[in-house]
C-alpha cells in the first residue's frame, strides 16, 4: 500500500476507539479522514473527503468505497461508476490509505528487520537480499517496509515498534539467541527469518551442508592434504552449519583441518606457513567471500603465491570488487532467492496457509583461478 509509513500514527489515534467498545468500521474511516483533513489543514492544502465525491455524485459513500475499491463483486451501474470517476476528477479526490487499512484490516506492507546486523547498502550481499525482498514483495503486490530501531534496543520496545500493526507479516535476518526471537515467534504478527535458521520461525535458508561437503571434495580432488578453516566471527547458525558439514566431509576423506577465527587477524594463519614445508597448509577455507578477499590482500601483501603456494576458497559468490568474481574459487549462494522466497512463503502464512518448518535452497561450486 503506498504513503502507509504514517501508518503508526493513525494507529496511535485509534487506540481509544478500538479499545472501547465498539470495532466500527465506518467510525474508523472517518477517524482515518479526519487525520488527513487535519493534516490537510495544518499544511494548507484543501483535502476532499469520500463524502464529498459522494455528495457530488449523488451517492452514498459506501457506493464511491465500493468502486474505488475495484472489487468486482460489487455489480454498480456503469452511469453511475462513470458519475463517481468524473466527481473524483473534477474535485481532485484522492483515496485515503490510511482509513482503508483499518477498514480492510490490512496495511499491504511487508516489513524486513536484520536485528543488532547493520546493512552497508553497497555491499553486494546485502544488495543482493534486498533485491530479492523487493522482488518478492513486486510479486505478492505489496510494498516492502525496512524497520529501523531508532526507537530504542531492547527486545520489548523493538517488538512493540514491529507489532504495533504497521506491517501485515515481517521478514527477519536475526542470529537465533536474539531475545526478540521468542517473542516474535509466540507472536501474531506472521514472520519468516532468512539466512539463519531460527528453530521457532519458519525459515528460509542455504544447504549449507551441501556447501561445505562440496569444498571439501574439490580440495581432495585438487590433492590437498593440510587444508586451514577461517571461522566466522559470531556464532551464526548457518556458518556454523557449513563448517560442522565441511569438517565431517574432510575427515571422512582424510584432510587434516587447521583453524583461525575470521576476528583475530592473520598471525595465527602466518604461523601455519612458517611450518616446515611437509607440515605447512596447502588451502584456506574462508567462511565468507570477504574474508576470502582480505586474505587474498594479504597473500600479495607476503608474497604468497596464490593457489601455487596456498588455495583460498570463499563461500557466497558475490563479488565484493571488480575482479573477485572472475578471480576467487567459491560456492555461489542465490541471496536473491532466498529473500524473495521467504517473502513468497510469509505471503502464504499472512493468507492463513501452513508452510514448511524449514526451507533449503541449493548451492553451486564454482571454481576460479584462486584454488
Amino acid at each position: 500500500m503506498r504513503g502507509a509509513t504514517t501508518g503508526l500514527s493513525v494507529a496511535h489515534g485509534i487506540v481509544g476507539i478500538i479499545c472501547n467498545g465498539g470495532y466500527n468500521i465506518n467510525k474508523l474511516c472517518a477517524v482515518g479522514e479526519a487525520i488527513a483533513c487535519d493534516r490537510g489543514r495544518r499544511s494548507g492544502k484543501v483535502t476532499v473527503s469520500i463524502r464529498e465525491v459522494a455528495k457530488r455524485a449523488g451517492v452514498t459513500h459506501g457506493t464511491v468505497s465500493k468502486v474505488l475499491g475495484g472489487n468486482p463483486k460489487y455489480s454498480i451501474p456503469q452511469s453511475t461508476r462513470q458519475r463517481i470517476l468524473s466527481a473524483v476528477d473534477e474535485l481532485g479526490y484522492r483515496p485515503n490509505y490510511l482509513a482503508q487499512s483499518l477498514k480492510l484490516g490490512r496495511t499491504d506492507i511487508y516489513g524486513f528487520y536484520s536485528g543488532s546486523r547493520h546493512f552497508e547498502i553497497p555491499n553486494a550481499y546485502i544488495a543482493n537480499i534486498l533485491e530479492g525482498l523487493r522482488a518478492g514483495c513486486n510479486e505478492c503486490e505489496k510494498d516492502l517496509l525496512l524497520v529501523g530501531t531508532f526507537r530504542g534496543t531492547d527486545p520489548v520496545t523493538v517488538y512493540n515498534a514491529l507489532a504495533n500493526g504497521k506491517i501485515d507479516g515481517l521478514v527477519v535476518f536475526m542470529y537465533e539467541y536474539d531475545a526478540l526471537c521468542a517473542a516474535l515467534a509466540n507472536s501474531s504478527l506472521p514472520v519468516v527469518a532468512i539466512v539463519d535458521p531460527v528453530p521457532s520461525i519458519p525459515s528460509v535458508s542455504l544447504d549449507e551442508q551441501m556447501g561445505g561437503r562440496l569444498i571439501a571434495e574439490h580440495l581432495a580432488e585438487r590433492g590437498h592434504r593440510r587444508v586451514v578453516y577461517c571461522t566466522a566471527y559470531a556464532p551464526m547458525a548457518s556458518a556454523l552449519e557449513r563448517h560442522a558439514a565441511f569438517l565431517r566431509e574432510a575427515e571422512r576423506l582424510g584432510l587434516a583441518v587447521l583453524e583461525f577465527a575470521d576476528h583475530a587477524g592473520f598471525e595465527e594463519l602466518d604461523a601455519y606457513m612458517a611450518l616446515p614445508v611437509s607440515e605447512r597448509p596447502t588451502a584456506v577455507v574462508c567462511w565468507h567471500d570477504r574474508a576470502a578477499e582480505s586474505l587474498l590482500g594479504h597473500c600479495s601483501d607476503l608474497g604468497i603465491s596464490v593457489p601455487t603456494e596456498l588455495a583460498v576458497i570463499g563461500f557466497d559468490g558475490v563479488p565484493f570488487s571488480p575482479e573477485s568474481q572472475m578471480r576467487l574459487t567459491t560456492v555461489v549462494a542465490p541471496w536473491r532467492d532466498v529473500a524473495r522466497e521467504a517473502v513468497r512463503l510469509l505471503d502464504r502464512r499472512v493468507a492463513g496457509d501452513a508452510i514448511p518448518p524449514l526451507t533449503h535452497l541449493s548451492v553451486e561450486f564454482k571454481e576460479g583461478a584462486t584454488g
